[in-house]
């Protein structure tokens, strides 16, 4: 078995590494204490080519899967926690797509999340239901080749600066099985934002209730053409499982090595 890391993995690890260095750790301090979502990182991530890590090349990602994707948030987040949720929300509101999509919605829906050119979040999470599927209210009815969405989604990551969502809702009530995929563009009528979280953490990176008014989106926007059921969110759950575990340890090694260094300047009894 080869523990060394490719020559890839290397390079994206110290470009990651550089842009951390060089772009958040000197504002990690404002953004936390201002909360204001910072551009700034976003487009230093994007000029790095660390937004798609995981997506397809044929798009504009790198495809150089988990192991790169968790090698470069570990090093963002040992300053800040939102940066590391930013390259990772690039994969988590695409990688649905990108299992179950057609090879036209990769490119029109994958490919501009994986170039940065638009911002993305993930809708799944709901009042009454997180990651268990089964209980989702969220619900889609066909309407000649629309279909229209009612929803509200809470604790949404980078939703309230998303340009476009993946939203999952039902097309038969109390049907698991029904349940759908579907990408709508959060300029759609019917969209809003209808509340931002204050938040102890992460406060780059805002979270927020999403609601979906009767928002109708064309059938060519549902992941796949049908429904996917429950593979489809826990398909792309499972395979960042990893990546979160990442942010958590790039955290604790931001955290030892400020402890240490204050240690170390640290002058007590005179």
């Amino acid at each position: 078995m080869q523990f060394a890391l490719s020559e890839e993995h290397t390079l994206i690890r110290d470009s990651a590494r550089r842009v951390a260095r060089e772009v958040i750790a000197p504002r990690a301090a404002e953004v936390d204490r201002t909360a204001q979502y910072p551009e700034d990182y976003f487009q230093a991530l994007k000029a790095a080519d660390l937004l798609g890590i995981t997506l397809p090349r044929e798009v504009g990602g790198a495809d150089a899967g988990t192991l790169a994707m968790g090698l470069a948030i570990e090093e963002v987040a040992k300053y800040d926690c939102s940066a590391g949720l930013m390259i990772m929300l690039g994969a988590l509101a695409t990688h649905t797509i990108k299992f179950f999509g057609t090879p036209d919605q990769v490119e029109r829906f994958v490919g501009p999340v994986a170039r940065g050119e638009k911002k993305a979040a993930f809708c799944l999470t709901e009042p009454d239901a997180g990651s268990d599927v089964a209980g989702l209210q969220a619900r889609a009815e066909r309407d000649g080749d629309e279909w229209v969405i009612t929803a509200q989604k809470q604790y949404i990551s980078g939703g309230p600066v998303a340009d476009q969502v993946i939203v999952f809702a039902k097309t038969e009530p109390g049907n698991p099985r029904s349940t759908a995929a579907f990408v709508v563009d959060t300029k759609t009528p019917g969209f809003e934002v209808t509340s931002v979280d204050r938040k102890m953490g992460v406060r780059g990176l805002p979270t927020g209730v999403l609601t979906f008014d009767r928002v109708r989106v064309p059938h060519d926007q549902m992941v796949g053409g049908e429904p996917i059921g429950m593979r489809g969110p826990l398909a792309t759950l499972n395979s960042l499982r990893p990546c979160v575990g990442a942010r958590g340890v790039g955290l604790a090694e931001g955290a030892t090595e400020y402890a240490l260094n204050y240690a170390r300047e640290r002058r007590a009894f005179g």
